[in-house]
């Protein structure tokens, strides 16, 4: 009787193991999109954008076209289904000249507006499913 009660406990292990295993591989959703100026088809064309909730973070760089693909634990995996605050970082253009006196200035000029370089203060919101993949992201412009 021991004999086959063990066998019962280590046959229900496993079987867990394979549908943990089979549930987390299957979980990701790969994700894509465009980054543009609202009411534009202007993109953004350098930076990173982020999609983050309370407990998963993914990131995708920006294309020349705006465009990403996101990433969370490996190249272009995609992320968990979910509710997701987007944000950007790294959009801003900079311009090095220099000065009559052989200085060097830098000057930085902003792409989008401040609030969306936050994920506290950016309020872009998308639900990610396997029905919701692709999304084209408008942001307004600095200043705004």
């Amino acid at each position: 009787m021991q004999h086959k009660n063990g066998m019962l406990i280590f046959r229900s292990l496993l079987m867990c193991l394979f549908v943990m295993a089979v549930a987390g591989c299957g979980s990701q959703v790969r994700v894509s999109g465009k980054v543009v100026l609202k009411g534009t088809d202007q993109p953004i064309a350098r930076g990173v954008i982020y999609f983050a909730n309370d407990t998963n973070v993914a990131h995708g760089a920006l294309n020349t076209e705006g465009e990403f693909r996101m990433s969370s634990k490996g190249q272009n995996d995609g992320l968990p289904a979910g509710t997701y605050t987007v944000y950007l970082t790294g959009t801003s253009e900079v311009d090095f000249s220099t000065t009559k006196k052989g200085m060097t200035t830098i000057t930085e000029k902003a792409a989008i507006a401040d609030k969306y370089t936050k994920q506290s203060t950016s309020d872009i919101v998308v639900e990610v499913n396997s029905r919701s993949r692709h999304f084209v992201i408008e942001v307004d412009g600095p200043g705004k």
